[in-house]
């Protein structure tokens, strides 16, 4: 698994459980962790998946 998307995943689960605990209140700050996780998470795929295509085209 790529790094990025690790991190991505943990931010995830850590904002999802800020969230909970919050009684389901979403604040600018959690929805900013769970927006950044989502975006970091995006950009881990598919950075990951263009250079496995670029490592099956040589």
């Amino acid at each position: 698994m790529d790094n990025i998307v690790g991190a991505a995943l943990l931010i995830e689960v850590f904002g999802g459980f800020l969230f909970l605990a919050s009684d389901g209140d979403i604040s600018s700050v959690w929805f900013a962790i769970l927006f950044f996780g989502l975006v970091a998470g995006l950009y881990g795929v598919v950075s990951s998946r263009l250079r496995q295509l670029e490592a099956d085209r040589r």
